[in-house]
């Protein structure tokens, strides 16, 4: 018995270093392996077992994963024991997820029903957990990391699913090979493990035949849109002493962009550094700039709900006219109380917080509507869909990397998340994310340019409208439904077939 619980123990342990590596570097081959271990081990227990080894799974997870959180918070808000609760508040919803999920798994488990409704209902438990945790805590990035999903954003043709069903619709596909490959393995049918192979292979087929539809399909205008990257350090302050060199830096730039004849000027989130103002001398020079030369200025700045509260906005100037559009899903504890709790901020006894748009209607440029991602809001799935549905042929990605730009992974995930939007919608996406990853994505997830920028500087990048309407966007509540069913399809054969014995 206790070698039996040593080899659950690693077996468990190895899994969740494997998810958590396969997240970190992106890793399109583990994320087919990494749970076999965990799914090998809990068709050997009962459902009450299984919540406590998805307790230690979720502990292996979480203190891996999610290991920056220390460091990053105490920089943030200057108190390193913000960093801890915060890493052990996270760690403790890690286990008790992957506790509930595990346990809801075995327990449709079941060899009295059919294997393909069994696999299905296996996968659909894991895919379902991911969807209610996403819609639980949209404010906290670091939960989204927990998707399956994430592993294969590297992968041109994987994440062309994306805009049939989400990035759920991938997860799904995860949990079902990985749970194959275990049941092969614990019944020992090696030659049957070639069938979820087989599966992969096919997706990854399937994958390139909608990628090269898409290429063909979703090339509109083209839009020359230039990248204002500031590259401004966070703890680079705006105060009495340093406000002048830094607002001649942003008039710099502003010049040097205007210089590229673009038809749009994209910068970005919160770059300018205070509340917007009607007459604020920064904010007219963009408007002036924008009558001027015929183009759309883009920019990220805060706007005044009352002395408590603040939107986190994009503003768009272009002819005679302002438009704007606010961040959806501020940080929960740092930008945003939960729960009435929140991180104390460095410096700043009486913190504004923010408040999240409604992520409805899309900013206006003379180009067309965009539909605007400010910073985490990019982690959302589905988070373009209602812009989109309201007319945004393309898309900008806002946000201020610069806070985590020291952890690479989180960097990385950031951008391939933004990816991940631009296929579930099949609209460009114009990325600028100061001292992260800036570029364009395109409709069909392929990459013109990505790079990081360190320092100042312009760069000019072309985006295309688009005004396809995806199945996902359509019918985004049709996949869940359908997961929904699989499940309650294998609890009701479960139950008639107990009644009889």
């Amino acid at each position: 018995m206790s070698q039996i619980f040593t080899r659950s123990v690693i077996g468990v342990t190895a899994a969740a270093l494997l998810f958590a590596a396969g997240i970190m570097q992106a890793q399109f081959l583990l994320a087919w392996m990494c749970f076999v271990p965990l799914f090998f081990i809990l068709q050997q227990y009962n459902w009450k077992r299984a919540f406590f080894i998805g307790l230690l799974f979720g502990l292996a997870f979480g203190l891996t994963l999610q290991y920056w959180m220390v460091g990053l918070v105490a920089s943030f808000s200057g108190y390193i024991n913000s960093g801890i609760a915060l890493y052990s508040i996270a760690t403790i919803i890690s286990m008790l997820y992957f506790g509930f999920v595990c346990a809801a798994a075995v327990r449709l488990n079941s060899r009295q029903v059919p294997l393909s409704l069994r696999a299905a209902a296996f996968a659909g438990i894991f895919t379902l957990g991911e969807l209610i945790l996403t819609r639980l805590f949209p404010g906290m990035p670091w939960f989204g990391l927990f998707r399956a999903s994430n592993m294969v954003l590297d992968n041109l043709y994987t994440i062309q699913y994306a805009s049939i069903g989400g990035s759920f619709l991938i997860s799904f596909a995860i949990f079902l090979v990985n749970f194959l490959i275990s049941y092969y393995l614990h019944q020992r049918s090696w030659k049957k493990i070639s069938l979820p192979v087989a599966l992969v292979i096919m997706l990854q087929i399937l994958g390139y035949g909608i990628f090269r539809l898409s290429d063909a399909q979703t090339k509109g205008r083209a839009i020359k849109v230039a990248l204002v990257e500031d590259a401004t350090a966070p703890e680079v302050k705006w105060n009495a002493e340093s406000g002048p060199a830094l607002m001649q830096k942003l008039i710099n730039l502003h010049q040097n962009a205007v210089a590229t004849h673009p038809d749009i000027i994209l910068w970005s989130e919160s770059v300018v550094p205070w509340t917007y103002r009607d007459d604020d001398d920064f904010a007219l020079l963009l408007q002036q700039t924008a009558r001027e030369h015929a183009l759309s200025q883009v920019v990220g700045m805060t706007t005044d709900i009352s002395d408590e509260e603040i939107y986190n906005s994009a503003y768009s100037f272009y002819t005679n006219q302002t438009s704007r559009s606010d961040k959806q899903y501020p940080v929960s504890m740092a930008e945003q109380p939960w729960c009435s709790i929140a991180l104390p901020l460095q410096n700043n006894s009486n913190p504004r917080y923010e408040v999240g748009g409604d992520g409805t209607e899309p900013l206006l440029t003379h180009k067309g509507k965009a539909a605007v991602l400010i910073c985490n809001d990019a982690t959302v799935p589905g988070a373009m869909n209602a812009m989109v549905r309201n007319g945004a042929t393309f898309g900008f990605s806002l946000s201020n990397d610069a806070w985590f730009s020291h952890i690479p992974f989180l960097v990385k995930q950031h951008y391939l998340n933004t990816r991940l939007r631009a296929v579930e919608t099949r609209r460009d996406v114009a990325i600028n994310c100061n001292m992260g990853i800036s570029g364009v994505v395109h409709a069909t997830g392929a990459e013109d340019v990505h790079e990081t920028f360190n320092k100042a500087d312009i760069k000019s990048i072309l985006i295309f409208n688009n005004k396809i309407i995806t199945l996902y966007i359509r019918t985004n509540f049709l996949f869940p439904i359908a997961i929904l069913l699989c499940i309650v399809a294998s609890a009701i054969l479960i139950y008639q077939k107990n009644r009889r014995l």
